[in-house]
């Protein structure tokens, strides 16, 4: 015990050091775990938002009237409808 004591007290700055570039190893890796995670969810929810957007664009009657709408119209509605959930990111 006392060889172990008088290492750590010949060695005190190195010793923290080390246990400081250690702490600051694991946490910067948790920040980078967590941006990436973040950014891999918010590429996800961009593409199955588009999906749905395109998919659900199969007919030329409007779901609210009944009427026929013109195909450049829809497709003009749900090119904006995309642009305005990838804006907000949901």
């Amino acid at each position: 015990m006392y060889r172990l004591m008088r290492f750590y007290n010949q060695n005190k700055k190195a010793i923290i050091r080390a246990i400081l570039i250690i702490a600051l190893f694991f946490i910067l890796l948790i920040i980078f775990n967590n941006n990436a995670k973040n950014n891999n969810k918010t590429s996800n929810t961009n593409t199955s938002i588009e999906k749905v957007i395109s998919n659900s664009v199969s007919t030329d009657k409007s779901l609210v009237t009944g009427e026929s709408v013109d195909s450049k119209t829809i497709n003009e509605d749900a090119q904006l409808i995309s642009l305005i959930f990838v804006k907000q990111k949901i």
